[in-house]
């Protein structure tokens, strides 16, 4: 695995914050495991969930939990800073164009088909997130991963409620089995 520089780190993460607007995790993932090889799957299944554990937005905590990792306080700053300057751009200026445009039909249209498109990305990246856990040993695994998204996503229950409820039974069975 390659340790990036704080100025590759930087241009990784502007890369992803460009690419990823409106669906960031997809393009994170793709850039630090795929293109740059700055991690292995797993690593990065890591990383992201500890970067989820941490209050607010995951991949903001993922670009610093990277930054640090390698490069210390000047990473994590660049990381940051990479990820967050073309989208505040973007923003702003998309802003602008809503408040002049946005009544028109096509707009409406358009944002409907991107947001579609964000879905997709966003299970196309749940799903290689969960290949490296597929084992022969992992149905207890599996079945954690079941419950949590239909708490979350069809029973409506908040992801902290579901985490507390689910994650001391998991880690219990995790120590029981290494015990």
């Amino acid at each position: 695995m390659h340790k990036p520089s704080s100025y590759e780190l930087f241009r990784g993460f502007l890369t992803v914050g460009l690419y990823g607007f409106g669906g960031v995790l997809p393009w994170a993932r793709w850039m630090m495991v795929e293109k740059r090889q700055w991690v292995d799957t797993v690593t990065f299944n890591e990383m992201e969930a500890f970067a989820q554990a941490m209050p607010g937005p995951n991949v903001i905590n993922l670009s610093v939990v990277v930054g640090a990792r390698y490069q210390g306080l000047p990473g994590a700053l660049a990381a940051l800073g990479g990820l967050i300057v073309m989208p505040f751009l973007i923003v702003i200026t998309l802003g602008l164009a809503y408040d002049r445009w946005g009544a028109i039909p096509a707009i409406h249209d358009t944002l409907a088909a991107v947001s579609a498109a964000a879905a997709g990305l966003v299970i196309a990246t749940a799903a290689k997130m969960l290949k490296p856990m597929i084992t022969r040993r992992s149905a207890v695994r599996l079945l954690f991963c079941a419950l949590a998204f239909t708490g979350v996503g069809f029973l409506g229950y908040s992801l902290v409620w579901v985490l507390l409820a689910l994650a001391p039974v998991s880690v219990w069975l995790a120590w029981r089995r290494t015990a």
